[in-house]
Parts: C-alpha cells; structure tokens; sequence
C-alpha cells in the first residue's frame, strides 16, 4: 500500500534532543552554568549530535518498518511568521531555543534535501501550515499520515489524513489506546505497525480526546485558548467548557449569534438545565472583548492548508541519495548508520 509520511521536524528533532540530554544540562537551574554544561554534547570539532544522531535512527527505523512510499519532512524557520504580525505576543512566553539545539535545527534540513529527502522550511509560515497543506493536497491520491508531538496537528484529521502523536514513552501509547477503546479491544497498539511511542488518531479518537471533531478544534482553541502558544482565548473558558459549548452550537460564531439573541439570566438557565454546566462561563462570554479574542485565537490556531508548492506527489517519492546518506553520516560520526547504510 502507497503512503505519504509527514514527519515533523521539529517536533521529532526537539524530543530527540531533550530524550537525550544529560541530567546535568536536564535538570539545571543555573544559566551562568548553561554554556559550560553544553561542552558535555559537544563533540571535538565543535558539532552538536545529541539530538540529530537519535533523529537519523528514528527516521532510518519508520522508512524500514512503516515503510512509506513517499516522504516529505517539515521544519519550523522562524518564531516571526505571519501569525506574530496579527498577535505579536503569539509563541511570546516561550523560551529561547538552546544553541545545541538550535544548531542541529540549523544543520538537518539541508542534510536531508542533500540525502535526497523533500524537505520544506518558511520565513513566512510554521510547518504545520506546510505540513497542513501537503496533507491535504494529496490525501485524495494516497493515504497521508502525519507524525508529531503537537496535538495542534490534529484539526488536520479527515478522510485520507491520519495524525500519528509522539507520547512520552510506548507505555503512555498503550495507555491511551487502552483508554480509547475501554479495554473492550481485544487487538494492541502494536498490532497497528506503528513507530514506537506513537498513538494514532483518527477522527474518532480526536473526539474522544477533544471533544470535538477535528475540524472544530480551532474553535476550541479559539474559545479556550493554548498556553503553550499564549493564544490567549476566552479568559474564564476551559477546553472542556468550551468543547460542551461547541457540541451544542457547532462552532464559536454559531454560538455568538444565540447568545445575541438571550439575556445573561436566560443563558445562565438553559446552559446549566440543559447542558449540566453548573459553573457556565456567562460573564466570560459576554465580556467586551470575549469574541474578538475569540476570534483572533482561532485565526491564530488554525493550520493554513492551501500553501502551494511547485511539486507533485511523484517528487515525495522515496529515493535517497546513498553517496550523500554515506557522507553526512561520515561527517557526523554516526558510526552505526554509517556501518547500516553501507
């Protein structure tokens, strides 16, 4: 069977690199000690691998046992897209990238365009935009699945478009699963050939984690908000309120409409007898500046899928430059990759 893998490479590279720190780096608290800590990953001629080395192997793995017939992996360029000119604290309470980090992010994507591997990055947009409009070109074609640790990701689920989410550990994954299926599945995770660690998402085990289908997710977000992108949302509205409002209203426009037809009193009653919400967030919603933050959050979470890029699905097929592969692997001193590739 053809399948298109999207891989983000970001996500991936990112939980490479911190699955692979040294709790000396892990765990301090001491930014003075920071720089003096790194020389513990630095290899002798000034390259950083902890993270890249662990990417290589997870992706050299996937290619081998997934078996994908076409690959595209996605990099984010920049913090300073177009999404921080409509909200410039957009992604503001996020740390700095640390500089090991920070150079593998430099190094890979063009190691793996020279190895033959269609690989996009932007000034402009996030790789979830280029992952988001990849997916949906060609999902009609071939079956497309797209690997990631952010959940974001999942809005972008529908027919031919399957999101496999990076946990923590295969533990958490069966956990999940299990949890999912009520235990009432007599088949495990590993009976699905996925990459260690990996739950699979589809649309119905996005509403059963969200609450909502995946298409309304970024009225969820919109509604409630994402600290981690400091999308500020509704103040007062939590995910699970705001997902019991979007079952019953279908998406956050929906719901303005009726509540401009309701005195605040009125709202307060049908929402507590008939959507069993004793603490509705009424005063949250009606505040002076609920919908239009609630609209520029759900501007500002929703994944563009209509980038166009100069390519055909024939151009993602796997076909990888075996000189090349051999080189970056010399010159990193991936020894065992090296020794697998020849």
């Amino acid at each position: 069977m053809q399948r298109l893998l999207i891989i983000d490479g970001s996500s991936l590279l990112s939980s490479c690199y911190y699955g692979n720190l040294p709790p000396e780096i892990k765990f301090n608290k001491d930014p003075e000690k920071e720089a003096s800590l790194y020389s513990m990953i630095l290899q002798a001629d000034g390259i950083y691998t902890n993270g890249s080395y662990s990417f290589m192997v997870k992706l050299e793995k996937m290619i081998e046992e997934q078996k994908p017939t076409h690959l595209a992996v996605v990099f984010d360029r920049t913090r300073n897209t177009f999404r921080r000119k409509i909200y410039p604290d957009y992604k503001g309470t996020r740390k700095e990238t640390p500089v090991p980090l920070r150079m593998q992010k430099e190094y890979l994507p063009p190691m793996l365009s020279q190895m033959g591997i269609k690989t996009f990055w932007s000034d402009q947009v996030e790789g979830d935009d280029i992952a988001g409009s990849l997916a949906v070109r060609f999902c009609k074609e071939i079956n497309t699945v797209i690997l990631t640790g952010d959940k974001d990701l999942l809005q972008l689920v529908r027919s031919g478009i399957q999101i496999w989410y990076m946990t923590h550990s295969e533990k958490k994954a069966q956990e999940m699963f299990y949890d999912y299926t009520q235990g009432n599945n007599a088949t495990s995770l590993s009976a699905y050939n996925l990459p260690e660690a990996v739950f699979p998402y589809g649309t119905d085990s996005v509403k059963w984690d969200k609450g909502v289908a995946p298409s309304a997710i970024p009225d969820l977000k919109g509604l409630s908000g994402d600290t981690s992108d400091n999308i500020p949302g509704v103040k007062g509205v939590s995910e699970s309120k705001a997902a019991i409002l979007l079952q019953n209203y279908g998406c956050f426009e929906a719901l303005y409409q009726w509540l401009g037809k309701h005195e605040e009193k009125e709202i307060k009653k049908i929402w507590k007898e008939e959507l069993h919400m004793d603490r509705a967030p009424v005063k949250a919603m009606l505040a002076d500046e609920a919908k239009e933050n609630a609209l520029l959050s759900k501007r500002l979470a929703t994944i563009l899928t209509n980038l166009e890029f100069p390519i055909s699905l024939d151009d993602l097929r796997i076909n990888i430059n075996q000189n090349a592969r051999q080189q970056a692997y010399k010159k990193l001193k991936f020894n065992s990759l090296l020794k697998k590739s020849a």
